[in-house]
């Protein structure tokens, strides 16, 4: 998940992701625009057209894009603690 103050769009296409993919290097995409990207190239990867890290199919995470306000001076904000506990 994602979580910004700002809005999200695909690098690529420029419009909000659709069906939302992270790369291992951190960078969203539109799902159907990174496929076609990978698709153009005649290796199983591709450099990433933001950071030039490698990129491959497999590796492509479904993300959540949380939009939050952004907070400000005086604003009240709840916090709340969180643990993970090991599996």
């Amino acid at each position: 998940m994602v979580t910004t103050c700002q809005e999200q769009f695909c690098p690529i296409c420029l419009n909000e992701p659709t069906s939302g993919r992270v790369t291992k290097c951190g960078h969203v995409f539109c799902y159907p625009c990174i496929l076609h990207y990978l698709s153009l190239g005649d290796r199983n990867w591709r450099r990433c057209p933001i950071c030039y890290d490698s990129v491959y199919a497999r590796d492509l995470k479904p993300v959540k894009i949380n939009h939050v306000s952004e907070y400000t001076e005086g604003k009240k904000i709840k916090m709340v603690l969180m643990q993970k506990f090991k599996v």
